[in-house]
């Protein structure tokens, strides 16, 4: 019936299995965990001894660290069961009914794709990770209404659940060895082979909060992946905003004065997007100049 599939890197995620297989054995369905370690530097003392206490769940561990995009896929193929529910380690469920919610949906045959959301605390956070749960709220907690409005546009693969064949026959990229948009390219490739994403209100809560600068260092890796899909011609700037106000700005010969009078206000743009009021403005001035500069500096298409 289903697959619960959880990539693991050097996050603790025994409270989430713990969870996870309470609400399954109360669904009273054939089931399995099964987890990943992508090579954990230092693994959590203990969670090889608790999962072996749990029925129906199974930890491996890989030698070597081969990616978000290749775990996920290599997870979907050790699966047992026609269902798949993708979750992120650093996430956890809101709701009880967290599995009966989407086995209904399941039931109900609807869509081969389910895509449950993610929400973050209303506490704000210690200041150094106030950039990354500033964003969070911002961009990607979004209400139900306008996730069933963009239903691909605003697909996360931190919660989900796939039919496996589905899944199989998409995939993610794994040629994207580095962080970011593999899941926008998944629900890319999703809308061309016309499988649909059906949303629901059941959302994971984000928990494993990077400090600003892991989280800029990660939005650059994103922006070089995305600016190697849009050379490639596997992503648009539709897809990507910085993208579209970056070519808007070439198209405009606009371009050296943007990047002139962001170096200007670099300084203070850095200072602000690690203060304990980061402004997401400056954040994207940050993700067009990342881009611009890369750009120019690889002399490519786009530039």
């Amino acid at each position: 019936m289903l697959s619960v599939l959880i990539p693991i890197y050097n996050y603790n995620v025994q409270p989430l299995i713990i969870r996870l297989h309470q609400q399954l054995l109360k669904a009273n369905i054939s089931f399995e965990i099964l987890c990943i370690d992508d090579a954990t530097p230092l693994p959590y003392p203990y969670l090889e001894q608790e999962i072996g206490r749990m029925t129906h769940t199974r930890l491996l561990k890989l030698d070597k660290n081969i990616g978000r995009s290749r775990i996920r896929n290599l997870l979907a193929k050790k699966a047992t069961h026609e269902w798949l529910l993708f979750l992120d380690a650093d996430c956890i469920p809101i709701s009880s009914d967290f599995i009966e919610n989407y086995l209904s949906e399941i039931k109900n045959n609807t869509a081969p794709v389910l895509c449950g959301g993610i929400t973050y605390q209303s506490t704000p956070p210690e200041k150094s990770q106030m950039l990354r749960w500033k964003y969070g709220r911002a961009r990607e907690q979004q209400q139900l209404a306008t996730r069933q409005a963009q239903p691909y546009r605003l697909f996360f693969s931190a919660n989900f659940v796939a039919l496996k064949t589905v899944f199989l026959e998409v995939q993610f990229d794994e040629t994207l060895r580095e962080y970011g948009l593999e899941d926008t390219l998944f629900a890319v490739k999703l809308k061309a082979k016309n499988h649909r994403i059906i949303h629901l209100e059941n959302p994971v809560e984000h928990q494993g909060l990077d400090s600003a600068n892991a989280f800029l260092q990660k939005t650059k890796s994103a922006i070089s992946n995305g600016y190697t899909l849009f050379t490639q011609q596997q992503l648009t700037a539709n897809h990507l905003k910085h993208l579209s106000v970056y070519l808007r700005l070439k198209k405009m010969g606009l371009l050296s004065l943007f990047r002139s009078c962001y170096w200007i206000g670099k300084p203070l743009i850095n200072a602000n997007l690690r203060s304990q009021f980061p402004a997401l403005f400056f954040f994207d001035l940050f993700k067009v100049y990342t881009l611009s500069q890369r750009a120019k500096q690889q002399r490519s298409a786009i530039d």
